[in-house]
């Protein structure tokens, strides 16, 4: 109606049954329905209500009384509806309407008919409905569906309640007027004033906790992670008859907590940003270590390449920032801060302890163990991670590019590539002004730094071909800035390291590795090209786009994983096995095409992330230092 007419104000309705009488009819039917009127649906489904009320106790009784008096209004507002929205009414001209076609008004129609099939056929509802009742006590006196139960108490209710739902139909002026005098304020004032009141306090809160301080803000979560788990503990006190913690396995592993405790300490007393990163980045190689002496090399692996990424991450934004830190911390604020973090170290150990003392049940590793060895492979975690929870290892690949797309596109908004070929349009849109002789390679953030710097000569200018160089953009850095010896270095590793990272990949089902890790690793050889030359030997090093290889990985692991829905199964295990002349014996299956999937997705993560953080910011450094030579120029004049 609200379609056709433009409007649902049943005030402005008016003969709208005449015009559209299909409407109209369904209205009509599913009205009755709804009332309660036999021989439909909604009249059995009421009569079966009163019928289980009215042999209940006292509560049950109450609760009858609600039900009809709720069925009266029912009535009355259904009769109101059909007469506000299809009849004709004195002294107010008829709503013009469209046709309303057969599409939109199928499913009420359907619906419709449904009441009306089911109202004499609701028997055949007793099996499906029976199924739930069955979980229930069964009653002394057992109820099945019906139409008709005979004359009783129930017709009498629902007699009772046409009678009202009639009375106050055919009395609504009186109680219309009746209820604007007692009614409460409108659902819409009363969503209104919520909303402005959720508004000032969401304000309020806002401008109480977001002070533009990282530690306050650290320090709020940390305060309500530490309340909720004292709460916890204080109420269920899940400590009583767990065992005893041990300090450590081996003394080891107390030398080696220590060592990352005194690093996580130093962070606190240094004062250069590249310091304290450099000290943060220790706490994880020695949790990487205490992975070590416990016998998980996968785990110890993975946290290795994870905090090398880190680490070279942090170095490639701590470069634009001040060397020191510029905030001072007085003395109470460290009275504050200092037990705070103690308190939550403690609590987070204690927590900690008693969940693994929670345990009652056996472990699964040994089955785990015996499941994979008879599938011919003895890596434990990379089984797990590419067969039994291959879905959660998908789901955690996705959120992981679509986090990192998220992140770098806020740090830029145009190409993420860095070959030499960004120069040429760089140079076409600079101002024109007189400089002096580029280099060959052209000029990049680390070449602005000698204001007198020889040339390479070229072929055109010498009659000898230049010297090869070890990188492809060596010649495009300043003298100052040059490490023949890291260049020499990143040359001679970054092979070993791809193919260390191939290696890697394929040897996770029966030695530590994966796809994960062998695309940290790869994502480390191609950062110290990047650190070695500059952009433009990052972009000769990875020519393609980063969201190529974070795209790919992505398809090919989610289709691998879907391929596992023809057999029912997270991922159908699919394996081939032959002879190679080069490679020998050669055994390959659909849990390594998975990990090549996540090995490129995770390639191109930490391609984005360096390109985004790396070359993103070599821009911003060009820029400014041709400006600076610019005013210089200009200032000598």
């Amino acid at each position: 109606v609200d379609h056709a007419a433009g409007t649902r104000d049943l005030r402005e309705l008016s003969g709208v049954g005449r015009s559209l009488p299909r409407v109209a009819a369904v209205a009509a039917v599913a009205g009755a329905s709804m009332a309660g009127l036999p021989p439909l649906l909604g009249f059995a489904a009421k009569e079966a209500a009163f019928t289980a009320l009215e042999h209940g106790g006292t509560a049950q009784r109450w609760a009858l009384a609600c039900c009809v008096v709720g069925s009266a209004l029912t009535t009355a507002y259904t009769l109101r509806f059909l007469w506000g929205a299809f009849a004709r009414k004195p002294g107010l001209a008829d709503t013009p309407v469209h046709r309303v076609g057969p599409a939109f008004l199928a499913p009420p129609a359907l619906l419709a008919a449904g009441c009306v099939l089911l109202g004499p056929g609701v028997v055949w509802l007793n099996g499906l409905l029976g199924a739930y009742a069955d979980a229930f006590p069964a009653p002394a006196h057992p109820y099945s569906l019906s139409l008709w139960h005979g004359l009783g108490l129930a017709l009498l209710f629902s007699g009772a309640a046409w009678a009202g739902g009639l009375a106050l139909f055919l009395a609504r002026g009186p109680v219309i007027r009746l209820s604007r005098r007692v009614a409460w304020p409108t659902a819409d004032r009363v969503f209104g004033l919520g909303l402005l009141g959720l508004e000032r306090l969401a304000l309020q809160v806002t401008g109480f906790f977001q002070r533009g301080s990282l530690s306050v803000y650290l320090a709020t979560v940390l305060l309500v992670l530490l309340v909720g788990q004292l709460a916890v503990l204080a109420v269920d006190r899940p400590w009583n008859g767990a065992p005893p913690p041990r300090l450590w396995d081996s003394p080891v592993q107390g030398a080696i907590a220590l060592l990352t405790c005194l690093a996580a300490l130093l962070c606190l007393q240094v004062h250069r940003r590249m310091k304290a990163v450099v000290m943060a980045g220790m706490t994880g190689y020695g949790t990487a270590l205490l992975f070590v002496v416990h016998g998980a090399p996968d785990l110890a692996l993975t946290q290795f390449c994870v905090e090398t990424v880190s680490l070279l991450v942090f170095v490639l934004v701590m470069r634009r920032m001040p060397v020191y830190f510029q905030e001072t911390i007085s003395r109470w604020r460290l009275m504050v801060r200092v037990p705070l973090a103690l308190a939550v170290a403690a609590g987070v150990s204690f927590v900690l302890w008693v969940v693994a003392a929670a345990r009652r049940a056996d472990p699964a590793g040994r089955a785990l163990v015996q499941e994979t060895a008879h599938h011919g492979v003895k890596d434990v975690v990379a089984t797990i991670l590419v067969e039994y929870r291959a879905w959660d290892t998908l789901g955690e690949s996705a959120v992981l590019a679509v986090a990192a797309v998220g992140v770098t596109s806020l740090i830029y908004f145009h190409r993420r590539t860095g070959s030499p070929d960004d120069l040429v349009s760089e140079a076409a849109t600079a101002p024109r002004m007189p400089a002096p002789p580029v280099p060959p390679g052209g000029r990049t953030a680390w070449s602005f730094g000698s204001g007198a710097r020889t040339p390479v000569p070229t072929a055109a200018a010498d009659d000898t071909a230049p010297e090869r160089t070890w990188l492809a953009a060596g010649r495009t850095l300043a003298p100052e800035y040059r490490s023949v010896v890291f260049e020499v270095v990143a040359r001679l590793v970054f092979h070993p390291i791809l193919v260390l990272s191939v290696y890697l990949l394929f040897c996770a089902e029966n030695l530590p590795g994966g796809g994960f890790v062998g695309g940290l690793v790869a994502g480390v050889a191609m950062t110290a090209r990047y650190l070695a030359g500059g952009r433009y030997e990052l972009g000769e090093a990875a020519p393609g786009h980063p969201g190529l290889f974070t795209g790919l990985g992505l398809f090919l692991s989610t289709g691998v994983a879907l391929l596992g829905l023809v057999d029912g199964t997270a991922l159908r295990a699919l394996s081939y096995e032959g002879h190679w002349p080069v490679f020998g014996e050669v055994h390959l299956g659909t849990p390594v095409l998975f990990d090549l999937g996540v090995y490129l997705l995770v390639l191109g993560v930490v391609l984005d992330i360096v390109r985004a953080l790396g070359a993103r910011v070599d821009r911003q450094i060009e820029r400014e230092a041709a400006e600076r030579e610019a005013a210089g120029r200009g200032a000598g004049r």
